[in-house]
């Protein structure tokens, strides 16, 4: 009942967007700052389909909802195989804030998993029409309300789980950092991105089951320092490598590298494709160097 309660919650209230807003047209904003004066090397055009509209269009808002719906019905009934089933009391996480044997790696996931859940439905509400500040609005809000219900009431009752304060710290974190990158032309030049260090460790379901697994993501803070000219980003990563202690747990681990991802490619493509690729700009084929 408590995930059916959650499921509802959520579908009815990413949908009031389209419901409530009489949002005729978009805003002459383009959130990607000075990189909208770059036409790319090729130049490719982006499809018209994937284009944004001047006004909100019926056929879009209904894919919308129909992607809405799916992808929340199967997130939330599948949760049972790899979290477990939430069936017990009310209660918090064991070592919220310390001794979780993960050094924070998964926190910072969460981060990451917010981040760019704001992003995409951001980029959908922009897809169907929206205006850039009232899907920036509704992208933020869809991801809080989204990590939210994962949090409570899902995890809260959860035996195995428990709620989380630094699960919702940093969620909100993510959701903050999305936000500001969308709403500020400086700030486009930074992104948070994964990589992989080895695929002995490639975790089969959607999240990492084993400590092995855990450390093999790479959680990265990169910038652009050439964005507009050569398409290659530097990082921070972070990520956990197995403690010297003797027992299964994680200690933190340090990278540096330089990489390339889809978000990149603006240079190459233009700014149409940069933009639309930003969104699925998640992965960095990086190289990389450990200091800590």
């Amino acid at each position: 009942m408590l995930k059916i309660s959650a499921i509802i919650l959520v579908i009815l209230t990413l949908s009031y967007p389209i419901i409530c807003f009489a949002d005729n047209g978009i805003e002459k904003f383009d959130s990607t700052g000075s990189i909208s004066k770059s036409s790319g090397l090729l130049n490719v055009k982006l499809p018209s389909f994937l284009q944004t509209p001047e006004k909100i269009e019926a056929w879009r808002c209904g894919v919308y909802g129909a992607l809405l719906v799916s992808a929340t019905y199967y997130a939330f009934t599948n949760m049972d195989e790899v979290w477990g089933q939430s069936s017990g009391d009310f209660h918090y996480k064991n070592h919220d804030w310390n001794d979780d044997r993960l050094a924070f790696t998964d926190e910072v996931s969460h981060m990451l998993v917010s981040y760019k859940l704001t992003q995409a439905c951001k980029g959908l509400f922009s897809w169907c029409g929206f205006s850039p500040r009232i899907s920036r609005i509704c992208g933020a809000s869809g991801a809080a309300i989204w990590m939210t219900a994962v949090e409570y009431p899902i995890d809260a009752y959860n035996p195995k789980q428990g709620f989380g304060w630094s699960d919702m710290v940093f969620n909100f974190m993510g959701i903050s950092f999305a936000t500001l990158r969308d709403r500020y032309p400086w700030a486009y030049r930074f992104d948070l991105k994964l990589s992989l260090e080895s695929l002995d460790y490639f975790a089969n379901t959607i999240v990492a089951m084993t400590l092995e697994e855990n450390n093999n993501y790479i959680y990265w803070l990169t910038y652009q320092p050439y964005r507009e000219k050569l398409p290659f980003h530097v990082g921070f990563g972070y990520s956990g490598k197995m403690a010297d202690t003797g027992k299964r747990e994680a200690a933190p681990q340090g990278f540096i590298g330089v990489g390339i991802s889809l978000s990149d490619l603006t240079p190459i493509l233009g700014k149409d494709w940069g933009k639309f690729l930003g969104n699925f700009g998640f992965y960095s084929f990086s190289l990389y160097v450990e200091i800590f």
